[in-house]
């Protein structure tokens, strides 16, 4: 940790120099300079902007055409589990193609008051509130200090206000790295004595997130996160480190939707993301280095004699626990496969490239030559098209892909074109107006 970290504990109010309550009267000072700024605020402080209608409608898109099943061959995990002596994990009831077995969101802590990671999609049919009131029950929790998101996608945080009104809590904070240009707002961290002298009327608003940094440490009984931003699945993405120590074996790393366990995640910067991977690798490197250095410690007594340890049978290694998918024992591993996989089908794409011949390949029809015989419909359509243009885009600016004949007009009949597409295989639309040529290189090793 460096002196520029902060700390946000719930046993010690926040300052004003964390950066909130500056942040909040920026805006305040802003939206009073003309009545059309003001409106706009107003419309902010509603939820009421385009961006928020966009990611409402592309939720009830994903809700609508994706089953309420978790696919075939994943294993079916409790609602409520208990993973270590601070960590239980209670699942979002969310399956789907996209979702795995649902959301894992997570109590974090191990007294009477703990922090929440991830608050589900919000729908009512998941039942998501009477399950969290029950985990909160089976474990002694009174309430939370708040909930900790790790990004903006629906099925991580549109379930905040099934979340507070599960804990009876509307005034119940969330924190987000906030994206001030989409319309979420930045407000000041409450204290416990602010929280005292309110009446309890009011709630707080939807899209008012106090602020994540790089760097921000919530503590609480029995649990220590440090806050990383990890951008590349979603620009605002953060993962939390869990500080451990000798009796819980090390630290672990809730990855959100950087890691999957049972499929590979998706991103809309591939730069971004293999920077966030590398991140992690590190993370995870360090934390096996110093739980190896704890058992090399424990090894040996206080008089400096090695202790007995031939019953020993396995090697303890920092754990990830992802927002799908059950546990992953081993977090550095698959960091390190995720890594290779990129690098691996970044050769795939490029050799299936090659041979289209100068002719070329649409993204639908790479698509489909890569992803269509190992992946069903939906999630095809829904997550293997970004990914194989995130590596499109870093394939032509390396320089192994060229670009020929980009579409052109405005947003609308980009989408048109592309929906036509879609609904006509790759014959129409966006498949005849651009293609990607793999650049044969003429050096000779």
């Amino acid at each position: 940790m460096t002196p520029r970290d902060r700390e946000i504990s719930p046993l010690a109010p926040q300052s004003h120099s964390s950066g909130f309550i500056r942040e909040e009267a920026k805006e305040e000072d802003a939206s009073s300079s003309s009545s059309k700024s003001s409106m706009k605020s107003t419309l902010i402080h509603l939820g009421l902007n385009r961006y928020f209608f966009f990611e409402t409608v592309a939720n009830a898109f994903i809700t609508l055409f994706t089953s309420s099943k978790q696919p075939r061959g994943v294993p079916t995990l409790p609602r409520i589990s208990k993973l270590s002596k601070n960590v239980v994990r209670i699942l979002g009831g969310n399956p789907s193609p996209l979702t795995l077995q649902g959301t894992n969101t997570y109590l974090v802590g191990s007294g009477e008051i703990r922090w929440l990671i991830d608050a589900g999609d919000g729908r009512k049919r998941c039942q998501y509130g009477n399950a969290l009131r029950l985990a909160m029950r089976e474990h002694k929790v009174k309430r939370l200090h708040g909930i900790l998101l790790t990004h903006w996608h629906p099925d991580h945080a549109f379930g905040v206000d099934v979340v507070r009104k599960a804990c009876g809590d509307a005034r119940l904070q969330a924190f987000k790295m906030v994206r001030k240009e989409k319309g979420e707002m930045a407000v000041a961290r409450r204290t416990e004595e602010e929280d005292e002298n309110e009446d309890g009327q009011g709630k707080e608003k939807r899209r008012h997130y106090v602020d994540i940094r790089d760097g921000d440490v919530f503590k609480c009984v029995g649990a220590t996160l440090v806050a990383m931003h990890t951008p590349g699945h979603a620009e605002d993405h953060v993962c939390f480190r869990l500080l451990g120590d000798e009796e819980d074996g090390g630290d672990a790393v809730f990855a959100g939707d950087c890691l999957m366990n049972g499929s590979t995640a998706e991103f809309e910067d591939l730069s971004a993301y293999s920077m966030s991977l590398g991140r992690l690798l590190e993370a995870f490197t360090r934390s096996n280095e110093k739980l190896s250095s704890m058992k090399s410690n424990n090894k040996s007594g206080s008089n400096g004699e090695r202790e007995d340890t031939t019953t020993t049978t396995t090697i303890q290694r920092a754990r990830c626990y992802p927002s799908h998918g059950d546990v992953i024992s081993d977090g550095e591993r698959l960091t390190q496969a995720y890594l290779k996989h990129r690098i691996s089908r970044e050769k795939q794409f490029l050799r299936e490239l090659t041979k289209f011949g100068q002719r070329g390949a649409t993204l639908w029809e790479l698509t489909r030559r890569v992803y269509g015989d190992i992946v069903g419909i939906v999630v095809l359509l829904m997550s293997c098209l970004k990914i194989t243009k995130q590596h499109l885009e870093k394939m032509s600016k390396d320089g192994t892909v060229s670009v020929k004949r980009k579409e052109s007009g405005n947003v609308f009949t980009t989408a048109l074109s592309y929906l036509l597409a879609i609904l006509s295989f790759g014959f129409f639309g966006a498949s005849t107006k651009t293609r990607y040529v793999a650049v044969i290189s003429n050096k000779h090793d």
